[in-house]
């Protein structure tokens, strides 16, 4: 898939459905916390901030479901951090 998807990046005014990245999250990636992310903007330590900020929750999040923690007690947990 990944393979597939990485013609697509950057070329969203040539094509339609083409893409500014993505993330290739597998079960390996959520356990380790290595989420690969392929884009044209992988230079920008803003951007790579910004992502690492909003994914951290939902990673933790879905850790906290697969070990039995239900869904919304993380979300009340949760609620109301920044």
């Amino acid at each position: 898939m990944k393979d597939s998807l990485i013609p697509l990046i950057g070329k969203r005014k040539e094509a339609p459905g083409a893409l500014d990245g993505f993330l290739l999250v597998t079960e390996e990636g959520l356990a380790s916390g290595e989420i690969p992310y392929y884009g044209g903007n992988v230079g920008s330590l803003t951007e790579m901030g910004n992502l690492q900020t909003a994914l951290r929750p939902v990673v933790l999040t879905e850790r906290l479901v697969r070990e039995g923690v239900g869904a919304d007690a993380v979300q009340q947990a949760s609620g109301g951090l920044s």
